[in-house]
């Protein structure tokens, strides 16, 4: 549905966190990201 949709991860929201992870100093590692969306459509 339309409003499930709303709730999912966006293309923005990893774009977010790209352009973060790129500003981060470079002494720093980043060796794994995990992003999940705080909605759960099995739970609700």
């Amino acid at each position: 549905t339309p409003e499930e949709l709303a709730r999912v991860i966006q293309p923005e929201d990893v774009a977010e966190l790209v352009v973060f992870l790129a500003r981060l100093n470079p002494r720093t590692c980043i060796n794994e990201v995990l992003m999940s969306p705080t909605y759960d459509r099995f739970q609700a």
